[in-house]
């Protein structure tokens, strides 16, 4: 009997789930954002991975187990730019990325939109967000969106002067 066979691939695509716990930081003279990044990856290894930081924002540090280094972009989209990870082979399951990002503005009493980290290509985005002052500044808070305030002691990474924690609800 005749038998034929044939063969049809397809591109599977990854699925990164993110964990992130953010602590954004004003002391006298500069502004922090530090933030560990747990990405959950499934269906297909990753080799790359790209991050949409605040333009203004200078990258003090990108670090992890599997990180080999990482490109800033140098121009600018809607204030934003790509900061594209490169790891040191295909990686997959859960790896923790930490980033250090920083800018030099002195402290003045005024209202301070929290800038974003922002992951394009994940599928879902959880986790905490912390507020850190420097001792004498006072952290209020005029309105927040999709946020969930929540206590101190439950911030999963205890810092000293936080005064502000929320869970994130969406994106």
């Amino acid at each position: 009997s005749d038998y034929a066979f044939t063969v049809a691939a397809d591109r599977i695509q990854p699925e990164v789930n993110i964990s992130q716990v953010v602590l954004y930081e004003v002391g006298e003279s500069a502004r922090g954002i530090s933030a560990d990044i747990e990405m959950d990856i499934r269906e297909a290894p990753i080799r790359e991975w790209d991050f949409s930081v605040p333009g203004d924002y200078s990258v003090v540090s990108v670090a992890g187990s599997s990180v080999a280094d990482y490109v800033a972009a140098s121009e600018l989209t809607d204030g934003r730019r790509n900061l594209k990870v490169i790891f040191s082979g295909d990686v997959s399951g859960r790896q923790l990325v930490t980033l250090q990002l920083e800018k030099s503005e002195p402290a003045a009493a005024a209202d301070w939109q929290l800038p974003q980290i922002g992951f394009p290509e994940a599928k879902s985005v959880r986790g905490d967000i912390g507020i850190v002052g420097a001792p004498g500044f006072r952290i209020t808070t005029r309105e927040s969106d999709l946020l969930v305030e929540k206590p101190l002691s439950y911030f999963p990474k205890p810092m000293p002067n936080l005064q502000q924690a929320f869970r994130i609800r969406e994106t």
